[in-house]
């Protein structure tokens, strides 16, 4: 079992990929302190982004978290457009080597039910057998149940 988020992947600073236009003339310290504010909303509400709609709700939340904290709107489609995310270099040749070995791996992660999406598009998916989300398990980690 591997954990996606600081373990095969990583998320791009997304107060580095924001539209320029939209944090111009507020302090980088700010902007950071925004996206903090908005980043440990959604890891503290992730579990709950179960399909399409209430993660599209989420979203919505946290496009007003961002927009409070920075002083100006932001939209959701503003918002998803500076998160990026991209597979540690050494996770795919790790994850080749243990498949290799005869291991099954699979991917448990307090994430949303969109990880498997985010897996497939940074070229991860398929190295896995399986992907569970604390959204569409109805636990989150380290309830034992989430393993099950």
């Amino acid at each position: 079992m591997l954990d996606a988020l600081g373990t095969t992947v990583r998320l791009l600073p997304p107060w580095e990929r924001i539209d320029p236009a939209l944090v111009e003339g507020i302090p980088a310290a700010k902007v950071r302190e925004a996206f903090g504010a908005e980043m440990a909303h959604y890891a503290a509400h992730a579990h709950e982004a179960v399909d399409a709609a209430a993660l599209g709700a989420l979203r919505e939340r946290c496009a007003e978290l961002l927009s409070a904290g920075l002083g100006r709107a932001v939209s959701v489609e503003q918002l998803m457009a500076s998160i990026a995310f991209e597979a540690y270099p050494d996770a795919a040749p790790a994850m080749d080597e243990l498949r290799a070995m005869g291991l099954r791996l699979v991917c448990v992660s307090n994430w949303d039910c969109d990880l498997p999406a985010v897996l497939a598009g940074i070229g991860l998916a398929d190295r896995f057998d399986g992907i569970v989300a604390s959204a569409t398990a109805g636990a989150r980690k380290p309830d034992p149940a989430i393993f099950r």
